[in-house]
């Protein structure tokens, strides 16, 4: 944990571990505690104390709330465990944990070890998973010692490079029609001359990745795809997730520690381990290794028996308590630090605070800048309640000699979320630069979620302005993979793509400049080709020393050379979807600041024209394009 932060997160921690499993349980715990909050509070002090209680309270609820569910929740195995510098008895019980690694079966929704050299396994056609001993002797496989015979075509066959093979779901196929008899609907596959590759068709037990990319390039592209997360469809089609997938502990997470496998009830965790019950732990914090994390203890935990042998303990999720603490430490900050002169504006003591500058709002410009701030929020489809928050929020941003707070207020469900997305909106659309911020991920999913969705209905070419909107933080706890509209604007994503069109050998100006140099002169371009690849050919042969003839070497290398219509084809082809690429990312993720409008109406104007255009017009349209964009002038 950050210095700055340890101690009010002790704070808070301090009170959670204090706590005893029937305390956690006990629904009434902090009955006499939490009292009404005021409507009216007489200083800053009086309001941050009046929720400290009720927050209490309510990690309390979520803790109990976890611990009911503990047959339903994620569990881990503890590989090991060791004492860190910072374990000092008996608060500070820092500890660090090896998780085991394990992976997840779909098909038979459990965890699984991967077998290794060496590990002694059973065999079993047992459709789902063996209960009993008695399981593992009702195999119908017969199986016998498999030989390569160079006479018997029907024995084991390994594919090698080059060989064309056919595919299909008949065991052993005795004649031609059998080959047609597949069962997987698989849509036209072709070769692909470009990338040199045979069409691949997918067979059972096969493990393959799902892509929007049609032909993918690098590791990165199966990462850019639309298709539902594991995490998605957990959510929405296992209630019981977390005893299907594996759970690694994450930074926030409040974990109980226990030496029972698959923890089913709640006695499970009072159960006596390492001499003390209910030990539970906060995580602080992830080693760089993906499965070590760091965490403080509720109590000492003693992770060998008498015997000096290794416990097996386990590590059971109960709740994530990040925003909580996050809350605790708004309560709990140091008072000398805190600026209270917002608080006390958002409080609004003074009935004069938070309404209209008279210095810098007259009565005509007010009631100009409400019609014109009207119109463009025609589209928002805002009630009153509504409409007035925003316009008192945005007449204000040109008030230079006051600092103005603005509090939007609401019983759930009255579109306090559509209110300020709409309003972010508005302050998009008058080229006002805002920054939004939450205290939760969800908070901050859900805002841009609604920005983003009523600001792509009105861009145009290709998403052009949707650069000037940028998201960011940790991508995973985010889940920006399960959000198709905020993968465009998450600053991670537009990074990798604008990396690619600025390439010096691929991106936008080699490109560009090579589209130019075809068009312009084919014919030289094709000349080119072919004697690269002469001179290449004969380089190969001087290397690999071979036997052959000169004629048929000379007759190799003719063959090797397509002809200038199929150089044509495969260039318009190359050329064509790297431009198509880089024109789609440049208007979707530049900013607005750095390519102007009518650059990005050129570039899909040269888009809709790539096939139907004559060529010495196209050439002049791409001519007009930026080579280079100033990026240097982003950071004035």
């Amino acid at each position: 944990m950050e210095n700055g932060k340890d101690d009010e997160t002790m704070s808070l921690l301090e009170n959670v571990f204090s706590w005893s499993l029937e305390d956690v349980l006990n629904k009434d715990f902090y009955k006499n505690k939490v009292k009404e909050i005021p409507r009216t509070f007489s200083s800053a002090s009086q309001y941050t104390d009046s929720f400290t209680v009720p927050l209490l309270e309510e990690t309390r609820a979520s803790l109990c709330a976890g611990i009911g569910a503990v047959g339903e929740a994620g569990v881990c195995q503890i590989w090991s465990m060791e004492k860190t510098k910072e374990y000092n008895p008996p608060k500070n019980l820092y500890y660090n944990l090896q998780i085991k690694k394990t992976t997840y079966d779909p098909k038979y929704r459990a965890l699984h070890n991967k077998p290794k050299e060496r590990d002694t396994i059973a065999l079993t056609d047992h459709v789902t998973r063996p209960k009993s001993i008695d399981d593992l002797n009702r195999s119908k496989m017969q199986l016998e010692k498999i030989t390569y015979d160079p006479e018997d075509r029907t024995l084991p066959y390994k594919p090698e490079e080059r060989e064309i093979i056919s595919l299909t779901d008949v065991t052993w196929p005795e004649s031609i029609e059998e080959l047609n008899m597949s069962k997987l609907q698989l849509g036209t596959i072709t070769y692909d001359p470009q990338y040199g590759a045979l069409p691949y068709k997918p067979e059972e037990r096969d493990t393959i990745a799902l892509t929007e990319e049609t032909r993918p390039k690098s590791i990165e592209d199966l990462h850019r795809s639309r298709l539902p997360s594991k995490d998605q469809i957990k959510q929405d089609h296992d209630p019981k997730y977390r005893t299907a997938f594996p759970y690694k502990p994450e930074e926030g997470d409040i974990i109980a520690l226990t030496d029972v496998r698959r923890p089913k009830r709640i006695e499970d965790l009072n159960r006596s381990f390492s001499g003390f019950p209910y030990i539970i732990a906060f995580v602080h914090g992830g080693k760089d290794e993906k499965f070590k994390v760091s965490i403080v203890s509720s109590k000492p935990i003693q992770h060998v028996d008498d015997d000096c042998k290794p416990v097996n303990m386990f590590a059971v999720y109960l709740m994530n308590i990040t925003t909580n603490l996050r809350i605790w430490r708004a309560l709990h900050t140091d008072p000398k630090g805190r600026n209270l002169n917002i608080i006390e504006k958002v409080l609004q003591t003074d009935s004069s605070v938070g309404g209209l500058c008279s210095h810098c709002v007259s009565g005509e410009e007010l009631t100009v800048a409400r019609s014109h701030l009207r119109s463009l929020m025609s589209s928002c489809n805002l009630d009153e309640s509504q409409e007035t928050a925003i316009l008192s929020s945005i007449l204000m941003r040109n008030c230079t000699h006051e600092t103005m707070v603005k509090l939007i207020w609401g019983p759930p469900g009255t579109g306090k979320t559509k209110t300020v997305a709409s309003l972010l909106h508005l302050l998009f659309m008058l080229n006002c630069r805002t920054v939004a911020c939450a205290p939760t991920n969800t908070a901050v999913l859900q805002v841009a979620e609604r920005l983003v969705g009523q600001v792509v209905g009105s861009l145009t070419p290709h998403n052009y302005g949707l650069g000037d909107i940028v998201l960011f933080g940790n991508r995973e706890r985010m889940k920006i993979d399960d959000h198709d509209l905020l993968s465009e604007v998450f600053l991670n994503y537009r990074v990798e793509c604008l990396l690619e069109c600025f390439s010096p050998f691929s991106g936008w100006r080699h490109t560009l400049e090579s589209t130019i140099c075809f068009l312009e002169d084919p014919e030289r371009q094709y000349d080119l080709y072919v004697r690269q690849t002469r001179r290449g050919s004969e380089e190969n042969a001087e290397l690999h020393d071979d036997h052959e003839s000169d004629n048929n070497v000379a007759d190799a290398k003719q063959n090797d050379i397509p002809t200038f219509e199929e150089f044509m084809r495969k260039q318009v082809y190359s050329l064509g979807g790297k431009l198509t690429f880089c024109i789609k990312n440049l208007c979707t993720h530049m900013p607005t600041k750095l390519m102007a409008l009518d650059v990005a109406e050129r570039m899909a104007l040269v888009l809709d024209s790539l096939t139907t255009t004559p060529r010495d017009e196209l050439v002049d349209l791409l001519k007009s394009l930026p080579m280079t964009f100033p990026l240097k002038t982003l950071m004035t």
